[in-house]
């Protein structure tokens, strides 16, 4: 940016030496007219100036907020793949605490359905052992 208030000091500067000479005509020194003129041009080029550089220097804050916010944006994301793998953990740990319970639970009824069949079969012959 630094180089287009050059340009516009450059241009500036140019348009005040332009209008000088035109206004001067051939005389040597400039009337009181001329010298307003030239004292406004001048105002205007260091107003301009200026604002180049207060333009220059929000950009350059712009900027810093910027980084810094894309350096938070980071780090969030970051947080957020490190609690979407522990809730994805957590998940298929329970997901097992479950399973294991849901094994224990069939092995239960299983032995115990043995266990029945096993008493079914000692009356039934028993049963066919009295007769």
């Amino acid at each position: 940016m630094a180089k287009g208030a050059r340009l516009i000091a450059a241009g500036l500067f140019s348009f005040i030496v332009a209008f000088s000479l035109l206004l001067s005509g051939c005389t040597r020194y400039a009337n009181e007219d001329q010298l307003q003129a030239l004292d406004e041009s001048e105002a205007s080029a260091q107003a301009a100036e200026d604002e180049v550089a207060q333009l220059e220097q929000e950009k350059a804050e712009l900027e810093a907020k910027l980084a810094e916010k894309q350096e938070e944006l980071k780090q969030v994301k970051a947080e957020k793949e490190r609690i979407q793998a522990e809730v994805g953990e957590s998940v298929v740990e329970e997901a097992e605490a479950v399973e294991e319970e849901v094994i224990e639970e069939a092995e239960a009824v299983e032995e115990e359905a043995a266990e029945e069949a096993e008493a079914v079969e000692e009356t039934v012959e028993e049963e066919a052992a009295e007769e």
